[in-house]
């Protein structure tokens, strides 16, 4: 059997978990069912949706990150055309359903158009670097920590990068973040160096 998706708009993002059992998935401006975020299992071949874990995110969903232990599905994106609210959700996942456990503003005034484009976790599973454009304090990398049920933003981790962050990742040992996209001049990407509670830029380096 063909284990395709029939979603309805562009899909924008997808994520395994972990356990290489369940895939998240994201579209732009909902999808026919109206619902912007989905998780899948694959089991024998054969990708079948959760019921449970088929939630509207709202006007589009960037990209979606799994935690390490796979309990926590974090998703970046914008709730609407006309709204600039909690751009950034945690949700729980038991493995049949999720539940939006936390969320938090990226931020916007009303006359910009506020997007998450990027979302990662920590190898830790403590902490998630969120990237866009246009966020309420003109910082465009943010790193939050999470005990579970509250994000929280670091303000020593709170950076300038320029124009636009598209993608952001994390090392393996969790000590430093690596940031690519529209930067103000050159050096579009961009490595810091994280001690837990500060960003400090290590080396940046043009693309072209």
């Amino acid at each position: 059997r063909d284990p395709s998706l029939i979603i309805g708009y562009p899909i924008d993002t997808m994520a395994w978990s972990k356990c290489g059992t369940f895939l998240a998935v994201g579209t732009a401006y909902m999808s026919d069912d109206g619902n912007s975020l989905k998780v899948y299992k694959f089991k024998d071949g054969v990708l079948s949706l959760l019921p449970g874990a088929n939630v509207d995110f709202g006007w589009s969903v960037e990209d979606v990150a799994w935690s390490p232990d796979g309990n926590y599905l974090v998703v970046g994106g914008r709730q609407s055309s006309s709204s600039y609210e909690h751009e950034i959700k945690v949700y729980s996942f038991d493995g049949d359903s999720l539940s939006c456990d936390a969320s938090i503003d990226y931020g916007s005034p009303p006359e910009t158009l506020s997007y998450v484009y990027a979302v990662a976790w920590s190898p830790t599973g403590n902490y998630i670097a969120a990237g866009g454009r246009d966020s309420q304090d003109g910082n465009e990398i943010k790193v939050y920590s999470f005990n579970g049920t509250l994000l929280s933003l670091l303000s020593g981790a709170n950076v300038d990068f320029g124009v636009r962050v598209r993608s952001i990742k994390w090392s393996a040992n969790g000590n430093f973040l690596a940031v690519a996209g529209n930067a103000t001049g050159a050096n579009e990407i961009r490595v810091y160096s994280f001690d837990g509670v500060d960003l400090t830029l290590s080396d940046s380096n043009n693309y072209g």
